[in-house]
């Protein structure tokens, strides 16, 4: 199949659960990653934030985060 065929709209993914937008990025969607990015990054750079008490520490942390999932999205159920 196609990025095209593969991609989805922004509209269309944020109805999607992130178990299917999970599935789907492993397929090889990459709008599947970017709407998981979208929705987690915010809330987990406020909890990092709050929790380490530094936004730049906090954003490190969430872009390692990102690099570790992605990295490990073979193990994800």
């Amino acid at each position: 199949m196609s990025e095209a065929a593969l991609r989805i709209s922004t509209r269309a993914a944020s109805s999607l659960t992130d178990e299917v937008l999970v599935s789907r990025l492993r397929s090889g969607d990459r709008s599947a990653g970017e709407e998981l990015i979208r929705r987690h990054h915010e809330p987990l750079l406020r909890y990092l934030t709050r929790l380490g008490g530094s936004a730049h520490l906090a954003e490190e942390l969430v872009q390692q985060t990102w690099i570790s999932v992605l990295e490990h999205l073979d193990q994800f159920r």
